[in-house]
């Protein structure tokens, strides 16, 4: 049994809104469609549970804190099937008999070029307090980082207790009686697993990515393939592809897309591209990328065997 909390879900300050190119007034929370916090954690984490009933868990074994976003305006309806407290989530975990608890967020810097992933679960670096927890993020480290599109390193992890992280805990009572020490409200419980930072949002080519919801999926996908592999689950018939299209020569200048030297992030993403999976000579499937400025492409389900890709643009020779 594995719950999954999806993070932030509101159109909220609470939400971590960001401007995008695309959406330059979302922190003025006027655009539900530019970058909140909960826009690309929900799918991802619905993601999650949808791959991993593919490898074969009971879909009852599956439960959400949540499975929608909202509410827009904010007053339109109560907001706390979005924005449950912390302590009812942890209460909801400690009465299910879970076996995993797995939180999806993305981090924020004052670096704008910082970008990398954070696993955090309850305890100190030394010492996880609810036994497992650092054994199934060092497990689901290698399948998040599947991917190169996010210039991630390919050999450094941030596996980190938090406590260690943070530099102070305090301890919460369940109403079982039982009593959890560590920083994070929503870990406070005896199930072990442990919070994701996935990517930061502040560095804006990620946060361009992250409002492809095809892309969080495949963040989704890749989490749990490592929760399956933790416990020895049948793997996926199915493999995937996840790449993005951009100009090989001309790079980005606007002030909402700074990037980190030397990396691809540098380049155009080609918005409207389009991107032919093919194999032997025929067309197995097409992929339009969108208006977002992320150059995103993705396929599912792809069966094993050899293929090839074909992208156009307007403007741009087909390679």
């Amino acid at each position: 049994r594995i719950y999954l909390n999806p993070g932030h879900g509101s159109f909220t300050s609470n939400d971590r809104p960001m401007n995008t190119i695309a959406h330059p007034t979302t922190t003025s929370l006027k655009d539900t469609l530019g970058f909140y916090e909960g826009r690309g954690t929900l799918p991802r984490s619905l993601y999650i549970g949808h791959t991993l009933q593919e490898m074969g868990v009971k879909k009852e074994n599956i439960v959400f804190s949540r499975t929608k976003n909202g509410p827009w305006p904010t007053n339109s309806e109560s907001s706390t099937k979005y924005n449950r407290s912390l302590s009812e989530i942890c209460e909801e975990v400690e009465a299910g008999n879970f076996d995993m608890f797995v939180a999806s967020h993305s981090d924020g810097s004052d670096d704008k070029t910082a970008n990398y992933s954070t696993y955090l679960y309850r305890g100190t670096d030394a010492s996880d307090y609810a036994s497992g927890s650092k054994a199934m993020a060092q497990a689901n480290h290698p399948y998040h980082l599947a991917t190169g599109i996010e210039n991630y390193s390919r050999t450094a992890s941030n596996i980190r207790g938090d406590i260690s992280f943070y530099g102070s805990s305090s301890t919460a009572t369940r109403s079982n009686g039982k009593s959890y020490t560590g920083y994070l409200g929503v870990l406070k419980h005896g199930t072990p697993g442990y919070l994701l930072e996935g990517f930061f949002h502040s560095y804006p080519p990620a946060r361009h990515r992250a409002l492809n919801f095809d892309y969080d999926r495949h963040e989704g996908l890749r989490e749990a393939r490592g929760i399956g592999a933790y416990f020895g689950l049948p793997t996926l018939k199915t493999g995937s592809i996840l790449g993005t299209v951009k100009d090989a020569v001309e790079v980005m200048n606007h002030s909402l897309y700074t990037y980190r030297a030397g990396t691809d992030d540098q380049f155009v993403p080609l918005n409207g591209a389009t991107v032919k999976l093919m194999k032997d000579g025929n067309e197995v499937a097409t992929y339009t990328t969108d208006q977002e400025w992320n150059g995103v492409f993705s396929f599912f389900d792809v069966a094993p065997g050899t293929y090839q890709l074909v992208a156009s643009h307007p403007g741009h020779a087909t390679s």
